[in-house]
């Protein structure tokens, strides 16, 4: 059990202690960035690649690194403040890359660094000989295999543009899909190439059909990563001797060199990945780590686009989701998330309102099984709850969610109205299975009530399906999150009455919300929540505005018409042809900006004003 412990602490704003603590490590990112933007290692990546990414690769590298480091200063200073006797310790940041640099930016009343330098020198140390073998076992590896497999062609492919899509969210069209774009795009799948980091991500999300099956038949190109052997690239090494050939003076240049590095081997791999698959257009919905932001530099080099889109609505908190869009291109649902995006995101160029990418096919098989399966008596339940839960902890670490006793206090009062109102019905999505087996006597109630009567219903399977493909039939939706409500918006903007149980306490985040939805759609109070609900359900005229999102429906979707996969991949079409015509990055983006706008409005193609 680690020293410092979330639990249900909060800061002197009664927000959740997380949340300053995001704030703290952006701050502590930015003042480290200052001691390095303009060491020479960088100038040098700056003058072979966009300087903003490179940027982006050290601040992001430096944010995960110090994320630990804020969450324990956060809570050892609320302790402090909070807690009497005091408990003494010290903060362990033994796995921060670069001591030195750490130093830098250290005050004072941060405590004292628990570090044993020895030990942090020998262990660098080895690290740097195990990477040299590792390196030089690879290089051996990769250059025998090349030599086996010289039947391939390794010439840049001279036909049409490609579609490189990293397999993360999976293949089924009515839940989260990496290819939701594809449908009605005009895009031919030939042009498609999906890869496959890892065995257990390319199998991860079979179901009756596999991945692989469904690729197939459709004709997309599939490489598995671990099977792919790149040659190294002339330039990147040329970059990496002139890195090589500088002194370091420093552990703080050591650091970056290493880095730097680094960063010429990986944008040199997935640079001879996008070249030899011709791929002009990249999409990967992954948020976390640093590979996204070298793919960014690797396809710019090789002259063509990242597009991303959202997934995740953004919190207005400063550091909040950072690094997470590394992106040339990015559509969002809304002006309301365009403007939150591009506050958090900068180096972001081109912003698309394209409405909500997903949607949920109607009149097939498998939304049919999806109402039978809610086994709801329609004749005698008179109002219907969908239930969303979220991710809960104890937070006895450094993390920190909506603790488990707060989040068995939200179910206990939805089933104990459940149990005592016979014209209620229920249907309940968990986030995911795992969070709701953690709360045994929450589970033994709802299958209890599952048992006896068919007014309750628990969705058995619900990873990675949207709750909006659950709102038949429903009167009001209910949940609750550690960040802004998704899940709850995605049902909102859909025209259904939501609202959202504020545990996280989003006020300070999100004045405007607060400003005209408190106790509207959303509740600071679970008890305020559950009365006005109830007050709701039995006279409908006595609270009219309750989950009523409609005032805000055009911020926050500008279309809301279940097309926007589709108006996506018609851009995506805009800019395949527009590079096969030989037309560049730029001129690209222009063309298919300028057909958007004739076609969705100029107030699409987002500008901050």
């Amino acid at each position: 059990m680690s020293n410092f412990q979330y639990l249900d602490k909060r800061d002197d704003r009664g927000v959740m202690l997380r949340y300053s603590a995001i704030e703290m490590i952006y701050e502590m990112t930015q003042k480290a960035y200052k001691y390095i933007d303009q060491n020479e290692i960088i100038n040098i990546l700056s003058s072979q690649m966009p300087i903003k990414y490179v940027e982006l690769y050290y601040k992001k590298m430096l944010y995960e690194a110090l994320s630990p480091i804020a969450h324990q200063i956060k809570i050892h200073h609320y302790d402090k403040k909070n807690i009497d006797p005091f408990p003494k310790r010290k903060i362990d940041a033994e796995n921060f890359p670069c001591i030195d640099l750490l130093k830098k930016i250290w005050l004072d009343d941060y405590d004292e660094l628990k570090l044993s330098y020895l030990n942090k020198i020998n262990k660098d140390i080895s690290v740097t000989v195990k990477q040299k073998l590792k390196n030089t076992y690879y290089y051996v590896k990769s250059h025998l295999l090349s030599q086996q497999h010289s039947n391939i062609s390794w010439q840049q492919n001279l036909g049409s543009g490609k579609i490189a899509v990293n397999y993360i969210e999976g293949f089924d069209a009515n839940k989260r899909s990496d290819i939701f774009w594809l449908e009605n795009s005009g895009i031919d799948p030939s042009s498609v190439v999906v890869y496959y980091e890892s065995p257990q991500m390319m199998t991860r999300l079979d179901a009756e059909q596999t991945g692989q099956e469904f690729f197939d038949t459709l004709g997309i190109k599939q490489i598995k990563l671990w099977q792919y052997f790149p040659k190294k690239n002339e330039d990147f090494e040329k970059l990496k001797l002139e890195l090589r050939s500088i002194k370091n003076n420093n552990s703080i240049d050591a650091w970056l060199n290493r880095t730097a590095i680094n960063l010429c081997n990986r944008c040199s791999f997935w640079l001879d990945f996008f070249v030899k698959n011709n791929v002009k257009i990249h999409m990967d919905p992954t948020e976390w780590g640093l590979e996204t932001i070298i793919k960014q530099i690797a396809i710019y080099k090789a002259g063509g686009l990242y597009v991303g889109k959202l997934r995740s609505y953004p919190t207005n908190i400063k550091g909040g989701f950072f690094g997470y869009y590394p992106n040339d291109l990015f559509f969002t649902w809304g002006v309301d998330s365009a403007k939150k995006i591009q506050s958090l995101n900068p180096h972001i160029s081109n912003i698309i309102i394209s409405g909500f990418p997903y949607r949920i096919k109607k009149d097939n098989k498998l939304l049919k099984k999806r109402r039978i399966e809610q086994k709801y008596n329609f004749g005698t339940t008179k109002f219907n709850l969908l239930l969303l839960d979220s991710n809960h902890s104890s937070n006895r670490g450094l993390m920190q969610t909506i603790p488990t006793d707060d989040i068995v206090a939200f179910y206990d009062a939805i089933l104990s109205w459940v149990i005592e109102d016979k014209d209620i019905g229920l249907l309940i999505k968990p986030k995911k299975a795992h969070f709701l087996n953690a709360m045994p006597d929450v589970l033994r109630k709802i299958k209890e009530l599952e048992r006896n009567n068919q007014r309750v219903h628990l969705v058995k399977d619900s990873f990675q399906k949207m709750p909006n493909s659950y709102l038949y039939g429903i009167d009001m939706v209910i949940g609750t999150s550690t960040f802004f409500p998704s899940a709850v918006l995605e049902c909102g903007i859909r025209g259904k009455r939501a609202v959202f149980y504020d545990y996280p306490n989003l006020r300070q985040h999100e004045p405007s919300l607060y400003k005209w939805g408190e106790n509207q759609v959303i509740f600071p109070k679970l008890e305020k929540m559950i009365a006005d609900l109830k007050e709701y359900k039995n006279d409908h005229t006595s609270k009219p505005e309750i989950g009523d999102w409609s005032s805000v429906q055009n911020e926050l979707d500008s279309f809301r018409d279940d097309k926007g996969g589709e108006r996506i991949g018609t851009y995506i079409r805009w800019l395949l042809e527009s590079f096969d015509k030989g037309k560049s990055r730029e001129e690209s983006i222009k063309n298919a900006n300028k057909i958007f706008s004739e076609s969705w409005g100029i107030d699409k193609i987002y500008r901050h004003k």
